[in-house]
């Protein structure tokens, strides 16, 4: 069974009325807002919880929506039911088989399990589902976004006020302002062992690792036309590659193995003398593998072409160094080494050219144009410095959880698979596929339990094509569908993980019930 988009977004209304029951109406900009979706859209799903009397409304300008009775009395079971068309995972449960020519042998399995389904969700109300979600919220997708430390919010808050002045204005204001972007600039440049001036400043790591491809790709055109990129890179680089295709560069894509390690042998070959630009991720943000990104930067100089490296994921957990490593362009975004969000910065080689990306006036030493986002670049500069000089101690008690949670996870869970290389990976990456198990379904009852997590699969994005990175490791699509990241920070416990497994196993176990291949499975196990 696999549970519409609509049935998700009306459980999460239903859960957000139910935590806000004794305020009375909330109104529709106030809910949509809270589940991150459109009114128009919210609208048309309350419309299905008006109908079956979940819900009710009251124009005004204290109107809104509320639950129609406390959340104690309403099951999810009611709910879901009341946008998912019954939850029937078959047509012939109330249609009838559309083949003329079937006896329906199966029905009477599917009724069961229709049946087993129903039981389950209507015995669990509301009030206990937000119950369980305020007492154990878990967050554990830090290689989504992490919180921006208490002591980097205070280093920027002056910026916002106080020191609020534009970093290019010819006045005492503005050179304070640019007075703090040199300070966090010479932060960053130390952080990663470079000189400041090979530092620019931008909106984000995509925007830096936009700028990097097409910069370079533009500014060396002359040379070839030819870009090698690994198959498991982000989107912002993939997508990047596609657009400088349909410019007419050829695009060629560098395979990994099983572990979702670059093949260095097919790199060799895949270089041609036309090759301007090869790009590689330093560590993947799904799998946490860590690329050998020193063998890969010979191979490309030796061949008398650069290499980019998107470092995003890598820098706060493992030492950075663009002029170690051999990268001319180095990617790193703030906010995911407990910086603030809207911040990145694109280390460039001194002595190499590249195009602008962003055109306007002249900052970023007239690379970059824009505004200068004064309180994120301090920000930043403070949370890289910081990150350098806790990184030791915060990898080593990441890894400690990680390592703990894989354990648990492989010794009481049949069935599952640890994807990724087994050692070289980041400390905090755990990624695993559970067999006879929907991604998208493990992910919203984790979430309902207060878990955060992230699918392996790109379901949560509206497709049904699961994650790109697995694909190219070669796992089988239908695993690969079933198949969560669960990324952990410095602020979560032991006692989380101990928490996360005991109810990874029960939502595991549940789904499995639901799943006629995985009681086939159980018959062949028990016949052997």
């Amino acid at each position: 069974m696999k549970m519409s988009t609509k049935a998700r977004y009306g459980l999460y209304a239903c859960a957000k009325l139910a935590q806000d029951y004794d305020k009375g109406f909330i109104s529709t900009t106030e809910l949509a807002n809270a589940i991150y979706v459109s009114d128009g859209y919210l609208e048309q799903i309350v419309s299905l919880l008006k109908k079956e009397g979940v819900v009710l409304s009251q124009r005004g300008a204290f109107g809104g929506y509320k639950l129609s009775a406390p959340p104690s009395e309403i099951s999810v079971g009611r709910v879901l039911r009341a946008v998912e068309d019954n939850l029937e995972i078959v047509d012939c449960l109330s249609n009838g088989c559309s083949n003329n020519n079937c006896n329906c042998v199966t029905k009477g399995l599917w009724s069961d399990l229709y049946r087993q389904i129903n039981i389950y969700l209507d015995s669990v109300s509301l009030a206990q589902l937000i119950d369980t979600t305020r007492k154990n919220r878990v967050y554990l997708d830090h290689a989504a976004t992490t919180p921006c430390d208490d002591d980097v919010i205070v280093a920027m808050m002056p910026f916002f006020n106080e020191n609020f002045g534009n970093s290019h204005s010819q006045h005492s204001f503005g050179r304070d302002a640019m007075s703090a972007v040199d300070s966090a600039r010479k932060q960053v440049a130390d952080a990663l062992g470079v000189k400041p001036n090979e530092i620019y400043f931008t909106g984000s790591g995509t925007e830096a690792d936009n700028w990097a491809l097409k910069g370079a790709a533009f500014a060396r055109k002359d040379k070839g036309k030819h870009i090698i990129v690994s198959a498991i890179e982000h989107h912002a680089i993939l997508n990047s590659a596609e657009w400088l295709r349909k410019q007419g560069f050829d695009v060629s894509y560098l395979g990994v193995d099983e572990y979702g390690k670059v093949k260095t042998d097919a790199l060799k070959e895949l270089m041609r003398p036309d090759t301007v630009l090869v790009s590689v991720m330093l560590a993947n943000n799904e799998m946490g593998t860590i690329q050998p990104i020193k063998e890969i930067a010979e191979i490309v100089h030796g061949r008398g072409s650069i290499l980019h490296v998107d470092a995003v994921q890598a820098f706060g957990a493992l030492p950075v160094k663009p002029k170690e490593l051999g990268a001319d362009l180095l990617t790193v975004s703030a906010h995911k080494f407990y910086g603030p969000k809207g911040i990145g910065a694109l280390y460039i080689r001194n002595g190499l050219h590249i195009d602008k990306l962003v055109v306007g006036g002249g900052q970023e030493r007239s690379m970059r144009g824009g505004t200068t986002n004064v309180p994120a670049v301090v920000g930043m500069g403070y949370a890289a410095q910081k990150a350098v000089a806790e990184m030791e101690k915060n990898s080593a008690y990441v890894a400690s959880l990680r390592n703990k949670f894989v354990k648990r996870v492989l010794e009481e869970i049949p069935f599952v698979k640890y994807n990724g290389h087994p050692t070289d990976r980041l400390p905090s990456n755990a990624n695993f596929s559970f067999e006879f198990v929907e991604g998208e379904s493990l992910l919203m009852l984790l979430d309902l339990a207060g878990i955060a997590v992230s699918s392996g699969s790109a379901c949560s994005s509206g497709s049904l094509d699961p994650s790109h990175v697995l694909l190219a490791m070669n796992v089988d699509i239908v695993l690969a569908h079933g198949s969560i990241r669960f990324s952990f920070g410095k602020h979560n416990t032991e006692a989380q993980v101990d928490y996360v497994v005991d109810k990874l196993k029960e939502i595991v176990e549940r789904l499995r019930k639901m799943s006629p291949l995985f009681s086939l499975k159980e018959g062949e196990i028990r016949n052997v």
